[in-house]
């Protein structure tokens, strides 16, 4: 309504209407492009999370399982202390 008041008026020419609709829609366009890539990156964040959390769980196992061996070790070397 305020595009063709201002064209009445004189303001705005049909051709500068135009090519702000083509601008316009050209934007919508992109919008939609970049809404959906943010979808796939939000994706692959996750799966990449996922990884991340199943590499340090497995990185949690291995080092408790070190430090049982290194225990035994540590035990095998002690001296025995009395009686034993």
């Amino acid at each position: 309504m305020l595009r063709r008041i201002m064209r009445l008026l004189g303001f705005i020419s049909k051709q500068d209407i135009e090519i702000l609709q083509a601008e316009n829609q050209l934007l919508k366009i992109q919008v939609k492009r970049l809404i959906k890539q943010t979808e796939l990156l939000a994706a692959d964040n996750a799966e990449l999370s996922d990884r991340l959390s199943a590499y340090q769980q497995s990185d949690v196992s291995a080092l408790k399982a070190i430090m049982e061996e290194f225990d035994l070790l540590m035990i095998e070397k002690m001296k025995p202390v009395g009686d034993a």
